[in-house]
């Protein structure tokens, strides 16, 4: 299935829109708003976080350099 990014970018900015009508009318800095707008929405939310082997591999490269 083809997604297309101008749906995916008006929904992230209508989520981001109504966080910030709550955060203003809870008297919330926008900011706090728009860290739980990136949370929501996130990567690793919607799985496209990368796998676990680039995880492994790069923990696997900083033990090869730390001391132990």
């Amino acid at each position: 299935m083809d997604v297309h990014e101008f749906p995916i970018l008006a929904a992230v900015l209508t989520i981001a829109a109504i966080a910030a009508m709550f955060a203003v009318r809870l008297k919330q800095p926008l900011i706090v708003a728009f860290i739980g707008v990136g949370i929501l929405v996130g990567r690793s939310v919607w799985g496209g976080s990368p796998p676990m082997e680039r995880w492994n591999y790069s923990r696997t490269l900083a033990s090869q350099f730390c001391c132990s």
